[in-house]
């Protein structure tokens, strides 16, 4: 179901590097923090618990507030934060839409994607009258 856009995450970094470097701190801060998050849970959880976290409430809405940081970025007539984060709606949007399409009355989809991804898909599914969604948790053990 994925669908792959252009992501202006280069003129995104070029830009801050020259106006907004406490974007580029940032930028590097999470990348350091999410591989380092990531690298504990696989050598400490099982597959379970660390599907239980990614898909908990609390860190949905941390992973969905690192992309809505970057629409800070820009200025004036520049809004390249703005630009990056609408081709990242954009490629969400086409992903849902391929769901859409695969889905027939009766099915039961289960989908496994990128944490990111989740909090925009979960909000569109749940705006479809025609799907229900269902919430893993309680399908996973504690």
């Amino acid at each position: 179901v994925d669908y792959r856009t252009d992501f202006p995450f280069g003129a995104l970094l070029e830009y801050a590097e020259e106006h907004d470097p406490e974007f580029l701190t940032f930028v590097e801060e999470e990348r350091e923090r999410l591989a380092a998050e990531e690298n504990r849970q696989q050598k400490e959880n099982t597959v379970a618990e660390i599907l239980r976290k990614d898909n908990d409430p609390e860190e949905l809405a941390r992973s969905h507030a690192i992309y809505l940081r970057f629409a800070r970025v820009g200025a004036g007539d520049t809004s390249v934060g703005a630009e990056l984060l609408t081709k990242w709606y954009e490629r969400n949007i086409y992903i849902f839409n391929n769901i859409q399409r695969l889905a027939q009355p009766g099915d039961r989809i289960l989908l496994i994607i990128g944490g990111g991804h989740a909090p925009i898909l979960r909000e569109l599914a749940v705006a479809d009258p025609e799907l229900v969604l269902v919430d893993p948790l309680p399908y996973l053990p504690d």
